[in-house]
């Protein structure tokens, strides 16, 4: 999974409509670093990804907390590439009438392609769903993997062995090599027992001792 491009309406403190194209800025580079002073909006940036992709973020309880104040509607918005095709989720709230002082209205989430504009899903409880099945990694996984939240860098660090491997396996797609090593582990242990059982076979047999054979080849003489 790799982000593309967030855009942003009155979020938290960045307040106005925001784009970042990461393809456009980052060019061929790889590693890049979010500065600024505190309350610049470094952490937003992250709550517009995990709130367009999930519905939620790990820092509030309720995603309505992001609207910026005196402000009647926000949106958050992520492109983000899966194996060469290009997807865009949103998240979005309203206040009644779009007056600061509205009562929030029921927030709506949308996942589509970008190429060709096709709306995937639209229901509020199945994008995130849906994302979860694009990327492999459900809201928790993504924080844990892809966000790294302040405060929580070492959790995956601290993960469990288990947890750890297939963490990774989710990120890196290579579930196919742990399935193939099941696989021949299976066919190991399977010849493995074929091979004692052949063993037992054989030590069943009593072999003739040699004046036994010398009689015998008298008697066929």
């Amino acid at each position: 999974m790799k982000i593309v491009k967030i855009r942003l309406l009155n979020i938290n403190s960045l307040k106005g409509e925001f784009e970042i194209d990461f393809e456009k800025f980052l060019k061929d580079e790889s590693l890049f670093a979010i500065t600024g002073a505190t309350g610049a909006g470094k952490s937003t940036l992250l709550d517009v990804i995990t709130c367009a992709l999930y519905g939620r973020t790990a820092r509030l309880a309720n995603p309505n907390e992001l609207m910026s104040r005196h402000t009647g509607e926000c949106l958050c918005e992520v492109e983000f590439e899966v194996k060469g095709k290009v997807y865009r989720s949103s998240w979005s709230q309203k206040r009644a009438r779009s007056k600061a002082d509205g009562k929030f209205q029921n927030a709506k989430m949308e996942i589509s392609e970008v190429q060709s504009g096709k709306i995937l899903e639209s229901y509020l409880s199945k994008v995130p769903k849906y994302n979860e099945a694009l990327s492999g990694l459900d809201f928790d996984r993504f924080i844990q993997s892809m966000m790294l939240a302040q405060g929580s860098f070492d959790a995956f660090l601290k993960a469990k062995e288990g947890e750890r491997s297939s963490l990774l396996e989710n990120i890196t797609g290579t579930q196919i090599y742990k399935q193939i090593s099941c696989e021949i582990h299976e066919i190991y242990s399977t010849k493995k027992k074929e091979i004692e059982f052949d063993e037992s076979l054989l030590g069943n047999i009593e072999l003739l001792s040699k004046e036994v054979v010398a009689e015998k080849n008298i008697s066929f003489k």
